[in-house]
């Protein structure tokens, strides 16, 4: 396995829950698992690398679980018929970034740590060790997460072996800093395209301005402000955005076109086809409107038995999730979901990713013991 560069020396820390932390040679094994991930270039549709160093470590290492890869997606599960499925799961890629990962000082620096090979480290510890815990799990590593929903691995999984990702529970390993992230944003891309008729700029009353047309829309598209919905007790910020403008051939040519762009960021109180439903409105005059990519958004659930063991059991603080991640993709077939996982959210796709041992350890031993796997 690809190692980081750098010297690896790890205290004894505290835990979630007031669990006692991972043994100083266990934690060093953690975070230079970590390290070895980040090593791996994983861009997103560059995974195959990943992949394989996952399923050839599950196979070789994971007592008692089936493994599945499906394209660069790979399904580890155990299947002794247990009451209870909690799933677990993570995205191999990465944004596009300088590659290469160092560990000093008990931290590990690199494209990825964060977001999210660390919360791999976890998933890939932990299924080491489910062999005889009391309930069964599968482990889902998945490619294309940042390329949207419409292009990700676990939307391909619940389209095409939905019995792979079937469960009672799934947790999310997406950076929180360790705290319970509930829900998620929805969120779509819209295009809003306003026709004209080309004509020479002397002459313009030959011709219709596309741009001119698309003012009064792009004024009320431009003058949204952000909406904050409480959703089970959570405040959700909401956002429209337009984040492209296209028009225009020539200066001395009346556009024919113009192409608005419309980022939706929406509370999980609202569904695709309402905030469509706005856009539209907002956008009246258009000659075509369409959704380039949406993600579903999340519900917190936070009132579900299995939710609210996992916060209680890790002793977990709440806060909504900002932002949109796979716990709507869960929400969407009916699996309640959280988000929770080492590192701060804040650092990913950055340039400077840092992940400490003790955010790894914290994330593994509340896993551990709400899997079972850990005494009391």
């Amino acid at each position: 396995m690809p190692a980081g560069a750098g010297r690896v020396s790890v205290q004894n820390r505290s835990t979630v829950a007031g669990e006692h932390s991972l043994a100083p040679e266990e934690e060093a094994d953690l975070l230079r698992l970590a390290a070895g991930l980040v090593a791996i270039p994983s861009v997103s549709r560059s995974e195959e690398a990943l992949a394989g160093f996952v399923e050839a470590r599950l196979r070789a290492r994971g007592r008692g679980l089936s493994v599945d890869r499906i394209g660069n997606c790979v399904v580890a599960r155990t299947g002794r018929g247990l009451a209870r499925r909690v799933i677990l799961s993570g995205h191999l890629d990465t944004v596009p970034g300088v590659q290469g990962a160092r560990v000093e000082d008990d931290e590990l620096t690199g494209l990825g740590a964060v977001d999210m090979k660390g919360g791999l480290a976890v998933m890939l510890l932990l299924a080491e060790q489910v062999e005889s815990n009391p309930c069964d799990t599968t482990f889902v590593f998945y490619d294309g997460e940042e390329l949207g929903s419409e292009r990700s691995g676990l939307t391909r999984l619940f389209a095409q072996r939905p019995d792979l990702v079937a469960g009672d529970f799934a947790v999310v390993l997406e950076p929180t800093g360790n705290w319970l992230e509930a829900g998620c944003q929805g969120t779509a891309v819209f295009e809003v395209v306003f026709n004209g008729k080309r004509a020479h700029s002397a002459r313009p009353w030959l011709g219709v301005n596309a741009v001119a047309r698309a003012v009064p829309a792009l004024n009320r598209l431009a003058s949204c402000s952000t909406v904050t919905e409480e959703v089970e007790g959570l405040l959700y910020r909401g956002s429209l955005q337009v984040v492209g403008l296209q028009a225009g051939v020539a200066t001395n040519v009346l556009p024919d076109e113009c192409i608005i762009q419309v980022s939706r960021r929406y509370a999980p109180s609202h569904t695709l086809e309402e905030v469509t439903d706005e856009v539209r409105r907002l956008a009246d005059g258009a000659d075509r409107l369409t959704v380039l990519r949406s993600s579903p958004a999340g519900r917190p659930r936070l009132d579900h038995p299995l939710v609210a063991a996992f916060q209680r059991d890790l002793g977990l603080r709440v806060r909504p999730k900002l932002g949109t991640t796979d716990v709507g993709r869960f929400s969407l077939v009916g699996i309640p979901a959280v988000n929770f996982g080492p590192g701060s959210a804040e650092m990913a796709h950055t340039s400077h990713e840092v992940l400490s041992a003790s955010a790894l350890s914290r994330s593994f031993q509340g896993l551990s013991r709400f899997l079972g796997l850990k005494e009391e």
